[in-house]
């Protein structure tokens, strides 16, 4: 019955219609294959983009952590090698403070007790930051008294090593 339809039109008017149709069919294939293909590749290309971009951040960060387990290594070894008073009574001589009025007493193997007269409590701080980092070193029980004037105190810390 469609079939008879078509048959009946002009020429003219048949070309419009298969024409339309080819239209139609383009547009339904793009919209319904080429566009969501397109953005699907687009989109999956922004991602593998921003993975690459971690992937090489990732590599250069465990770069940057094999340097720094190198060096706490290294930091290990040679405080295995020294006594925890000896570390201690070092890393006071390297400071700030150098001059400052100390005593130190050893506890045990790994702990070490440090009394400083009239010292600066930032650079205090500093040097036990530094110490922490540099030998593993972290303060177990600390007593500070202020001092005049500002910033100075006196300090009775324990040390112990990890």
């Amino acid at each position: 019955m469609l079939g008879q339809g078509f048959e009946r039109l002009n020429t003219r008017d048949q070309f419009a219609i298969f024409l339309g149709t080819i239209v139609v069919g383009v547009t339904i294939g793009y919209f319904a294959g080429w566009a969501p293909f397109q953005q699907t590749y687009t989109t999956l290309s922004a991602q593998v983009h921003a993975q690459q971009e971690t992937l090489a951040w990732i590599q250069q960060a465990a770069i940057e952590v094999q340097q720094l387990r190198a060096q706490a290594s290294s930091a290990k070894h040679t405080a295995n090698t020294q006594s925890v008073l000896s570390l201690v009574d070092k890393s006071i001589a390297k400071s700030v403070l150098a001059k400052a009025n100390r005593r130190i007493e050893p506890k045990d193997g790994q702990t070490v007790q440090v009394s400083f007269e009239k010292v600066s409590f930032t650079q205090l701080l500093t040097w036990l930051g530094q110490l922490d980092q540099q030998h593993q070193m972290q303060v177990k029980t600390l007593s500070v008294t202020r001092q005049t004037p500002a910033d100075l105190v006196n300090a009775r810390l324990t040390l112990h090593h990890l």
